[in-house]
């Protein structure tokens, strides 16, 4: 009896545990040392870069997810739901892919670099942002991987 106690006990933290550590890994993104990030994702072939201060202003009218994508040389910035946030002039169709980036990961890598600038980077490998000496990556593809009431995908 004791040990199908202890078995129980056991059981309940092991998914108390494993559910913490699932709702962590949500968060999509991850945060790099520069240095690295040019040796394992590739050159920078396109690259544009603002403020923080107004990709501060961007990032508020968006909830959880950020998407970007670079469209005639020009980043674009879509919310969780695919709604176009920057610039205000872009077209976006339906079946274009973008990276998707969990808006806390991207807070964590602003605070982190602490630059006045943000680069937006489209690599050989993959699509990094950049602050200080800090890039971020390991974003999601959408589609197939996409957030918010508007996703079709």
């Amino acid at each position: 009896m004791k040990i199908l106690f202890i078995s129980l006990i056991v059981f309940f933290f092991s998914i108390v545990l494993s559910s913490l550590s699932f709702a962590q890994s949500s968060e999509i993104g991850k945060i790099f040392d520069s240095s690295i990030a040019d040796q394992d994702f590739g050159s920078v072939i396109i690259s544009q870069s603002m403020s923080v201060k107004q990709f501060d202003n961007i990032l508020d009218k968006c909830d959880d997810y950020v998407m970007f994508r670079f469209i005639g040389g020009n980043i674009v910035i879509l919310d969780q739901d695919r709604s176009l946030v920057y610039p205000s002039e872009a077209s976006i169709k339906d079946n274009e892919v973008f990276v998707l980036f969990s808006k806390s990961v991207i807070m964590a890598l602003l605070a982190k670099g602490d630059s006045e600038l943000v680069s937006f980077e489209q690599r050989i490998k993959c699509f990094t942002v950049t602050s200080g000496n800090y890039t971020m990556e390991v974003g999601g593809l959408c589609p197939p991987i996409c957030t918010g009431s508007k996703s079709v995908f």
